[in-house]
This record gives C-alpha cells, structure tokens and sequence, in this order.
C-alpha cells in the first residue's frame, strides 16, 4: 500500500476498512457493511442501476447481494490495494474478487475494479465514494468478470 502522505497509521486504517468489508460480506451482516459507508455515501456499483445515492438506496442493494447468496458464503478477497493520504481525505483503489462459496465449493466468480474515496469523520474513515467496473470486452461488449492475474 503506498501513501503519498507517507502515514502508516492511516494506511492500517484504511487496511481495516477492507478487512471490516470482507467479515461483513462473509457474516452477511448488513449493517456491518453499511457502517463502513458515510450516510450520503455515492455509490457506482456494477449491477442493476447507474448510482445508490445514500444509505437507503444502498442499503437495498446490499440486502438483495446478500440474499441472492442464499445459503453460500460470500468470500471478498481484495488484491494489490493502493492508497493516497492527504489530511482528512484518501484514495484507494485495488482489485476486487467476489466470491460465492457454497458447501465449500466454490459456484461464482466475479473480478472488479473498485475505486474509494474516504474522509475521516470526527476520527472514523468512512467510504463516502465507491465506484466499481469490469472492462467490456471489444469483440462482443461484454463484461468481463474473471481477470487474468
């Protein structure tokens, strides 16, 4: 993880915003999740709608990924995490791969790209931009979901 601030204390918090984001996703804990997010959060997301604007739009968002899961495990796994610090604010972008996990199998993979933009809060980083994407691919426009490390 860089920092342009070079702060190593403000690079493990944001690391604990991804670690919180995955025991969410995992434990299908909703409001776990959405605590992570600031109340007017603005969110891009891959599916359904062009934007979730605030908690109540995201929250039925959230509800509806955790409930397709049915009895599966959701495993989020982040990879090659890069962030950028100045004061109250931060960048962070990674790859995300989402995962659906049932009876140990694993039945669904999705690659994104996920892109943060975090400010602390009377002490507390919350996500208060989230934009996620999957290139298309030029043959066909369709998505691609699985990246080749």
């Amino acid at each position: 993880m860089t920092t342009r601030a070079n702060d190593t204390a403000v690079g493990q918090q944001v690391l604990a915003l991804l670690g919180a984001y995955q025991a969410a996703a995992a434990a299908k804990d909703v409001d776990a999740l959405l605590a992570l997010y600031a109340p007017d959060a603005q969110i891009y997301d891959c599916w359904d709608q062009w934007s979730y604007d605030g908690e109540t739009q995201w929250r039925g968002a959230v509800e509806r990924w955790f409930k397709m899961a049915g009895e599966g495990a959701n495993r989020v796994v982040f990879d090659d995490p890069h962030m950028h610090a100045s004061g109250d604010m931060a960048a962070l972008h990674a790859f995300v791969r989402y995962e659906l996990v049932v009876h140990g199998e694993t039945k669904f993979t999705m690659d994104n790209r996920i892109s943060w933009t975090l400010l602390r809060r009377d002490g507390v980083w919350k996500i208060v931009h989230e934009h996620t994407s999957t290139p298309l691919a030029g043959e066909d426009m369709k998505g691609v979901i699985n990246r080749s490390a």
